[in-house]
């Protein structure tokens, strides 16, 4: 009974050390360590509102990492220094044709580079200070400024900051007394500065708790419509730091360059080990996956965004003045198809080309979609989506998507007037117009591209997930004419789109149980 009770033990102890090792995780509920918005457009008329939330006690270091659309460039990127239950907002807006978007924002919480408090930046004429976003893109896209217009922001903690400390005390206000910006600012620039000397002073692990929000606001046309962000949790953890924030290990303040990679090639979840784990659902079960740090640290967020298939409704009927728009948003895909990140001329699985700017839908790979009515099966487009038709399916029908790190797919075959987007994706491309619906719904199969599977490079443990890192955000307006006394309404909604995800073994067969 004694041996019994101490391998119990044994085994109890082994179970908690395993839950304890940290695995990059989506957090369902909207926090996290590292925060991607999916999409950011000044296009059209538009304006987007970006806010970010500390939701702990604990005082915060955040990296915004604001990426173009056709390559994910870094075209802006800055820290936010957050109190405890702190909130930081900002707006980026359109400064015409041929100018870059601007960043600007009233917000107290301090910011390095300044942004409020600046004294050079340019003005605008309510006086407050912004920032144009940055182009000259040295890569194979468009030299326009116009592609700033749109894409995504990343928005990692890379540290939490210690309490009771000089630099919490900087970034908390209390009372009658402001947040001592210009500490901070000094703390990097002046001679003698205590981060140029050591920038995790004060500083430790990142603890996770940050959440936000992006509206994307067309005020001449009356729409917004907001989009959470995807939470990825335990994105840099070590298993030593116990409890969590004790050390600083993994926390990763530094003085920022002129164009910052993507911020999913951070993760590390086992500094030890040099390993990288990331929680999936794929199958309907629950694994982890394993990859090497840093080689593959991408593989491991690539992971938990993997979708074989990705799915939502559509409404496309003029009659009731509705139009549905998909933005395909691949946040890890310059690490994959990006030379001067792969260092080949090729793409790296799961992407089966590398970049080329934005490629002309006449010559670009297709992606395999179903189109579906309401009542099932009946009216499918391109085959039921289980396949099992056999050699009775019609042909499959093929999405034209431009190669880019964000992609606007539109069921009518025309680009969406309220985005305005220049990433244009076509379903109704070349002899198969579409839709012949006005509602239903859209599964996409990433898992088949220009014909092929394709699926991530194997994990330590020998298993792929097929599909591509993809988050999907399906956008539905509707315009009301009819009102009455000469008004016109607009609505607009965007929600995720959701989906599926399948595992393979070295054989191409379905991962063990």
């Amino acid at each position: 009974m004694k041996i019994l009770r101490t391998l119990l033990g044994c085994f109890t102890l082994l179970l908690a050390g395993l839950d304890d090792a940290g695995a990059v995780v989506l957090n369902s509920r909207g926090e996290g360590q590292l925060l991607i918005f999916p999409y950011y457009s000044t296009a059209a008329g538009n304006s987007t509102l970006l806010t970010l939330t500390n939701y702990r006690q604990q005082p915060k270091v955040l990296r915004v990492r604001i990426a173009e659309g056709e390559n994910a460039q870094d075209v802006r990127s800055f820290h936010v220094y957050m109190a405890p239950y702190d909130v930081w907002t900002g707006v980026l807006f359109d400064r015409g044709d041929g100018a870059a978007p601007g960043l600007t924002t009233s917000d107290a919480s301090c910011t390095v580079p300044a942004l409020r408090e600046s004294t050079s930046l340019p003005q605008l004429p309510g006086g407050l200070r912004y920032v144009p976003l940055q182009d000259g893109l040295a890569d194979a896209g468009s030299a326009d400024p116009a592609r700033l217009r749109e894409g995504f922001v990343e928005v990692l903690e890379v540290a939490s900051i210690r309490q009771p400390s000089l630099t919490a005390s900087a970034v908390t206000p209390r009372g009658d007394r402001l947040r001592d910006c210009a500490a901070l600012l000094a703390a990097w620039e002046a001679p003698g500065g205590y981060w140029r000397a050591d920038p995790l002073k004060d500083l430790a692990n990142p603890t996770g708790g940050i959440g936000g929000e992006i509206s994307i606001v067309n005020v001449a046309a009356g729409t917004v419509f907001g989009l959470a962000p995807v939470a990825i949790d335990d994105f840099r953890v070590d298993p030593a730091d116990q409890p969590r924030g004790s050390l600083s290990s993994v926390a990763l303040h530094a003085q920022l360059i002129s164009r910052e990679p993507p911020l999913s090639m951070l993760a590390l979840t086992d500094p030890a080990r040099s390993i990288v784990s990331a929680d999936v659902i794929a199958d309907g079960r629950p694994r982890r996956l394993s990859y090497p740090a840093p080689q593959r640290a991408v593989d491991a967020v690539s992971a938990v965004l993997m979708l074989s298939r990705a799915e939502a409704v559509f409404e496309q009927d003029a009659a009731i003045g509705s139009r549905t728009s998909y933005v395909l948003t691949y946040p890890t895909r310059p690490l994959y198809t990006d030379v001067q990140y792969t260092g080949q001329q090729t793409g790296v699985a799961p992407f089966p080309a590398r970049f080329q700017g934005r490629v002309p839908l006449d010559r670009t790979l297709g992606m395999r979609f179903n189109l579906l009515n309401r009542e099932s099966y009946i009216e499918v487009l391109g085959g039921p989506p289980d396949d099992g038709c056999g050699f009775t399916c019609p042909p499959p029908l093929q999405a034209r998507l431009p190669g880019t790190a964000v992609e606007v797919l539109a069921p009518g075959g025309t680009p969406d007037p309220q985005l305005g987007t220049r990433l244009h994706a076509d379903i109704g491309y070349g002899a198969n117009p579409l839709p012949t619906a006005t509602n239903g719904w859209l599964q996409l199969h990433a898992d088949r591209f220009g014909g092929q599977h394709n699926q991530l490079r194997p994990s330590l443990e020998g298993y792929s997930l097929r599909g591509l890192p993809l988050i999907g955000t399906r956008v539905i307006t509707y315009v009301n004419d009819d009102i009455g006394g000469g008004v016109r309404a607009n609505y607009s909604t965007a929600l995720p789109m959701s989906g599926y995800t399948q595992c393979v073994d070295a054989q191409a067969q379905p991962c063990a149980p």
